[in-house]
C-alpha cells in the first residue's frame, strides 16, 4: 500500500474540498505559472483556482518507484522549516474525492521569478564542481545577500541529501528577485517527493549545485564551511520526531498501520543517511 492519506486522515483533520472552476481557462493558468517550459501544459494539470485563491493540487496515488512520495512532500517542508528555508506549505485536500495536498501558489507581484536557466547558461547545469554555484552568487547586490543566499543553497543541499531527493531538477526549483531590493534568493521550495530509501555509491542525485554524489558532496563540504555546517545539522534532526510532529499538527490517525509503516521506514532511513553523511564529513 503507498497511498497513505486516507488511511491517515481522522475527523479531526483539516480538508480542503477543490473543485474544477470551468470558467478558468489554460491560458489563465499558463499567465500563473509563469514558466517557460515544455512541460507547462503538464503543469497546468494540477492547478485549481478555489474562492479566489490559486492552489498546486498532488494526488495521492500508488507509486511504485517513490512509494513515501505524498508523505515526503510533508516531510521536506517541515525539515525545511528547521533550517529556516523558504517553502510550500500543504494542506490535505480532495479532488473528484480523492486525496491529495494543495499548497497555495507562492508567487507575489512584488517578486520576478526565474527558472536555473532563465539565469545561468544551460552548459553549466548539472556540471560536477562549483562552476554553478560562483554563476549564481553574481546576482547577488551585495555581501548581505550572499550570504543568505549561499546558506540557503547549502541548506537545500542537505536537505536533498537527508532525504535522498533524487530529482531536484531546474523544473523543481526556481529563484527570485524583489522588484524593490534587487534582493537574489531561492524562492519557496516546493516538490520534496522524489526520495530515494537508501544513498549508495555510485547513486547522482540531480541538484542545483550539479551531481551531487559522494564525491562531489565530500569536495563542496571541503570549499564551503557553510555547507558541512548544513551536513552537520542533518546528524541533529530525527525524522522519526518530525513524523510525529506532522500526526499532531494534521490530526492524522496515529493507531493506524499505515502510521507505523511510515515511522519505521523515517527510522531506518535516519539512522542509514546519517551513517552515510559521517562518512562522508
Amino acid at each position: 500500500m503507498s497511498k497513505y492519506l486516507s488511511s491517515l486522515v481522522t475527523a479531526d483533520t483539516p480538508l480542503l474540498y477543490l473543485e474544477d472552476d470551468e470558467n478558468i481557462k489554460i491560458e489563465e493558468k499558463l499567465k500563473v505559472l509563469d514558466i517557460n517550459s515544455g512541460l507547462c501544459q503538464l503543469y497546468t494539470s494540477y492547478m485549481k483556482f478555489h474562492n479566489g485563491t490559486w492552489y498546486y493540487f498532488k494526488k495521492d496515488f500508488d507509486n511504485i518507484i517513490f512509494k513515501f512520495h505524498i508523505i515526503d512532500e510533508l516531510m521536506g517542508s517541515y525539515l525545511a522549516k528547521i533550517r529556516n528555508l523558504p517553502t510550500v506549505d500543504y494542506t490535505i485536500s480532495t479532488f473528484n474525492d480523492v486525496y491529495g495536498l494543495a499548497s497555495v501558489n507562492f508567487k507575489k507581484k512584488e517578486f520576478k521569478y526565474y527558472s536555473l536557466k532563465d539565469l545561468v547558461s544551460e552548459n553549466l547545469l548539472y556540471r560536477t564542481e562549483n562552476s554553478l554555484i560562483e554563476e549564481l552568487k553574481k546576482f547577488t547586490i551585495n555581501s548581505k545577500n550572499q550570504k543568505t543566499l549561499l546558506k540557503h543553497l547549502f541548506s537545500l543541499y542537505a536537505l536533498d541529501i537527508q532525504m535522498i531527493q533524487f530529482d531536484r531538477t531546474n523544473f523543481n526549483i526556481q529563484f527570485s528577485i524583489n522588484n524593490e531590493t534587487k534582493f537574489f534568493d531561492i524562492a519557496p521550495i516546493y516538490d520534496y517527493s522524489s526520495c530515494l530509501d537508501k544513498m549508495k555509491d555510485g547513486i547522482n542525485l540531480r541538484a542545483v549545485y550539479g551531481i551531487l554524489n559522494s564525491y562531489t558532496i565530500h569536495y563542496l563540504a571541503e570549499q564551503y564551511p557553510e555547507f558541512k555546517q548544513a551536513l552537520e545539522l542533518s546528524l541533529e534532526i530525527s525524522m522519526e520526531e518530525t513524523w510525529n510532529q506532522i500526526c499532531e499538527d494534521y490530526h492524522f490517525n496515529m493507531c493506524s498501520s499505515a502510521y507505523y509503516d511510515i515511522c519505521k521506514h523515517y527510522i531506518i532511513k535516519d539512522e542509514k543517511q546519517k551513517e552515510y553523511i559521517k562518512s562522508i564529513i
